[in-house]
C-alpha cells in the first residue's frame, strides 16, 4: 500500500524522537507524495523532506542546512520524478 509506505517515512523520523515534525500540504509530486518540516530539538536546525512514489519506486529527498529553500526542494523532487523509469 503506497499510503502506508509514505506513512512509514514519517514514522521513521517520529520514532527517532529528535525532531518536531510538521506535515505540510501535499506537494503534488509523483503519484503520491508527502512533505514534512523537521526541526531538530538539539540545535533548532530546520529541514524539509519530500517523499514520493512513482510506479514501484519510493523516494525521499531531505534538505537540511543553515538556509533551506522548500520551493527549491519541490522543484528538485519534480525533476527526480521525471527521472524514474516506468519499469524500475
Amino acid at each position: 500500500n503506497v499510503s502506508k509506505a509514505l506513512s512509514l517515512v514519517k514514522d521513521f523520523y517520529e520514532d527517532r524522537g529528535g525532531y518536531i515534525i510538521t506535515q505540510l500540504p501535499n506537494p503534488q509530486v509523483g503519484e503520491e507524495s508527502l512533505a514534512l518540516q523537521l526541526i531538530s530539538k538539539k540545535d533548532n536546525s530546520i529541514g524539509y523532506l519530500i517523499a514520493f512514489t512513482k510506479y514501484t519506486v519510493l523516494e525521499s529527498i531531505l534538505m537540511v542546512g543553515s538556509t533551506v529553500d522548500y520551493e527549491l526542494l519541490v522543484k528538485l523532487s519534480k525533476k527526480a520524478v521525471s527521472k524514474v523509469a516506468q519499469y524500475s
